[in-house]
């Protein structure tokens, strides 16, 4: 289908009368899926040629800034001592450097690691999440739930409709 196309009325309530009537519903239904499906991968197709002959063109783009902005960091760095401060204010732009915060990085596999911190006496540096454990949670009553704050939602059938769609592309 074609952009621009009526594909429904605004109609309001719609009202089925009968189980023919729901069969035929779910025969419409799947056409509108099969052609949804259909409508979806061409334009997946359609943008998938868009993005390819841009690709190309955009990762030449992103090497360029890449290499210009590894001279600009050299030029910055070699030149550090006639900056103002930690940056300076040129024309088109600010060049400079910002202070990153420390990072921990682990040497050892995290298991070990909370063992010597737990050898040390460093427990404060080692973190624990607490959270109510749900699957147990649904094991309770109503009123134990109600008496801990929470409450138990859903569990109640849902509609669903499922065209058979071997059927209708059959007989469409």
């Amino acid at each position: 289908m074609k952009p621009g196309k009526m594909v429904a009325a605004k109609t309001g309530k719609m009202e089925i009368i009968g189980w023919g009537a729901a069969d035929s519903v779910l025969h419409m239904l799947g056409n509108l899926d099969m052609e949804i499906a259909h409508d979806q991968a061409e334009l997946a197709e359609e943008v998938a040629k868009i993005r390819a002959g841009y690709d190309e063109h955009i990762s030449g783009l992103l090497y360029t800034r890449k290499a210009w902005l590894k001279a600009l960091e050299a030029f910055a760095k070699a030149h550090r001592k006639e900056m103002p401060g930690k940056s300076i204010p040129l024309t088109w732009g600010v060049l400079g450097f910002r202070a990153a915060p420390p990072a921990i990085k682990l040497l050892w596999a995290v298991d070990r690691v909370i063992e010597a911190l737990r050898l040390k006496k460093l427990v404060t540096c080692i973190r624990t999440i607490e959270e109510p454990n749900k699957d147990t949670l649904k094991l309770l009553d109503d009123d134990t739930l109600a008496a801990v704050g929470v409450k138990r939602t859903g569990g109640k059938d849902k509609f669903f409709a499922e065209p058979d769609l071997a059927k209708i592309e059959e007989k469409p």
